[in-house]
């Protein structure tokens, strides 16, 4: 730590700043741990991330915190369990979310000022307050690691992860080029795969929305007096409305429509229609009488999550511009 006092003079060097290095770390092996485990130093480690478990919650003596625990792999083949603790969770899962329009096959974590610890003769890394993050950044030990993997014939391949309650696992992110091509192919139908895509505008020659059975939610028809519907052969009394959109969506490869049904419409365009069949009912509508909810979305990007190659997706972010 440096200290300035009042006689301190500072001066400018002239030198480049490029020479300077952004991030200055000392890292330790994953197999010189133990020689820091149980001992008041703080570690600086680096490494792949193969698995990460779901978001946890753990009581302490201060009350209840997040808790998140992931695999660390080196460049030797040595792997450590990490422990992310308290507002270092939120921390985490922010830097993969900025990582995640980078499109790597391999996610490699640093984190600093770590504390070693062992349980039942087995080693672990947790974070202390002193800890800080980073994901993927553009440094020689990082971009080692990165090129290792992807050279390696007999290790697995991680790309991009999502963070949930329910767990974390490795999302496959392809352009919206590679999903064409897998589409025409007909190959990996039951595969889910990642497209971060921006909205170019709202598809409106079969309408944006439509009215159904609340049953099967099926299309129900308009009879003279009311409607009915085919699949359940019967009367719908209380008809439903529910969102359908067609979004015209592109990135840097090429473009496509994505096919958003109700709840994942409602999703991305914060918009409810409620149990009411007719007050949006439209057939074949233009910009003008779209609600301002619809509108909003068009030239936003979005993480979306496509289910095979069959157009279906759920909306995983909003991605900053």
């Amino acid at each position: 730590m440096l200290h300035f006092c009042a006689t301190t003079i500072v001066k400018d060097a002239g030198c480049d700043e490029s020479i300077i290095p952004h991030h200055v770390f000392e890292f330790v092996n994953l197999d010189d741990l133990q020689s820091r485990c149980g001992k008041d130093v703080l570690t600086d480690v680096i490494g792949v991330i193969t698995k990460v478990g779901p978001i946890e919650e753990k009581r302490t003596i201060g009350g209840s915190v997040d808790t998140l625990t992931l695999h660390l792999q080196d460049i030797r083949g040595n792997r450590v369990k990490v422990t992310i603790w308290d507002e270092y969770v939120k921390l985490f899962e922010q830097k993969l979310k900025e990582n995640v329009s980078k499109d790597p096959q391999v996610t490699v974590a640093i984190f600093t000022s770590t504390i070693i610890k062992e349980f039942r003769g087995e080693l672990s890394i947790s974070t202390s307050r002193s800890t800080n993050i980073y994901v993927n950044i553009d440094i020689p030990e990082s971009n080692e690691l990165i090129q290792s993997f992807k050279d390696s014939s007999d290790e697995p391949i991680v790309g991009n992860f999502e963070v949930s309650k329910d767990g974390v696992c490795p999302k496959t992110v392809k352009t919206i080029a590679e999903l064409l091509s897998m589409a025409s192919l007909k190959s990996n139908t039951n595969d889910v795969y990642c497209c971060a895509a921006t909205v170019n505008d709202i598809l409106l020659k079969n309408g944006w929305n439509y009215v159904c059975c609340p049953h099967c939610k099926k299309k129900a028809d308009r009879t003279t007096t009311n409607f009915s519907c085919q699949h359940c052969h019967k009367v719908v009394e209380y008809p439903m409305t529910r969102l359908r959109l067609e979004l015209d969506v592109k990135d840097s490869t090429d473009s496509t429509i994505f096919v958003l049904f109700h709840e994942v419409a409602e999703q991305l365009t914060q918009l409810n229609l409620g149990d009411h069949a007719t007050t949006f009912e439209n057939e074949n509508g233009d910009d003008l009488n779209l609600p301002p909810q619809l509108l909003k979305i068009i030239g936003c990007s979005q993480m979306m999550k496509n289910h095979d190659t069959s157009n279906e997706n759920e909306i995983l972010e909003e991605l900053d511009e």
